[in-house]
């Protein structure tokens, strides 16, 4: 299962700034998708697997809780999502 993880651009910029670029974390949070309204980029959307968002709240869990939040979110939404396919 693949998770659409949604975090606003300050959070996201944050994030990145206190990531060890040698964090296999880090590829995946580069790999984002810039979202914009008109010309103001709003937040980062990430697509990864299960395993993936698991470690990027885990790290934001320790180097930026703000994040996290956002990280926990974006699963609890795939889950729920996930659950109502089912139905």
């Amino acid at each position: 299962m693949k998770i659409l993880i949604h975090i606003p651009i300050e959070d996201y910029e944050n994030f990145v700034q206190r990531c060890d670029s040698t964090r296999p974390e880090y590829e995946t949070l580069k790999n984002g998708v810039i979202k914009r309204e008109g010309k103001k980029r709003v937040a980062v959307e990430i697509l990864c697997t299960v395993e993936d968002a698991k470690m990027l709240l885990q790290l934001a869990s320790q180097i930026y809780p703000l994040a996290a939040q956002h990280v926990i979110e974006s699963i609890s939404l795939a889950q729920a999502q996930s659950i109502e396919r089912r139905v």
